[in-house]
């Protein structure tokens, strides 16, 4: 019979988890970055809302399935492993990404808080339009806290002609200066409400 090496066996799980877990977060992009909680019992989450107004979200499972043949299993390596464990991940991480877009919407549209360009494509107002509509941190320093806007594809260079336009016009440049100073004013009062209330 031959040694069952137990710790051995612990460790390379670990490690395949660990490379599961990263490449998942790396397939996820943007998404990968939200920070995020674990919730180790119950079917659903829920979070109340400033005006007090609670919203629930189903709990969404993420799944895929893999088979290694047993004629196979004579000769797989650690490649072949790897590449089973990232499809596994850009699948579920693939999910993980609809449904995170699906819920954001929802929620945004129960809340109002969703502006309609109706058709005519990404522009400098509608970008202020909704940097109005949402909440701006900034750092001790009074830098903005990163803000990742999430774009279609053929939207690409419509983001990069209102990059030029906060360079280049004067107008756009005002507009945008005057929205943020509004926005770092609402960030100082919500964290002097804080440090008043922690």
């Amino acid at each position: 019979m031959l040694p069952d090496f137990k710790k051995l066996k612990s460790e390379a799980i670990e490690a395949l988890n660990l490379y599961a877990r990263r490449r998942g977060q790396m397939h996820m992009g943007v998404v990968g970055e939200v920070p995020r909680h674990s919730i180790h019992e119950g079917h659903e989450n829920s979070i109340v809302r400033e005006n007090g107004d609670e919203d629930k979200t189903e709990i969404h499972q993420a799944e895929h399935e893999a088979t290694i043949k047993w004629s196979d299993m004579i000769d797989i390596d650690l490649r072949t492993v790897a590449h089973k464990i990232d499809a596994a991940a850009k699948d579920i991480a693939q999910q993980q990404s609809e449904h995170f877009f699906k819920t954001v919407s929802e929620g945004a549209n129960k809340v109002g808080n969703v502006v309609d360009g109706k058709g005519q494509g990404l522009t400098a107002d509608l970008y202020f339009q909704v940097l109005e509509k949402i909440q701006v941190d900034f750092e001790p320093t009074g830098e903005m806290s990163k803000l990742n806007f999430v774009v279609s594809p053929n939207q690409r260079e419509a983001v990069e002609q209102i990059i030029y336009q906060f360079d280049t016009d004067p107008e756009i440049k005002k507009k945008y200066e005057k929205i943020m100073e509004l926005k770092r004013e609402q960030w100082r009062a919500r964290e002097a409400a804080r440090i008043l209330a922690g």
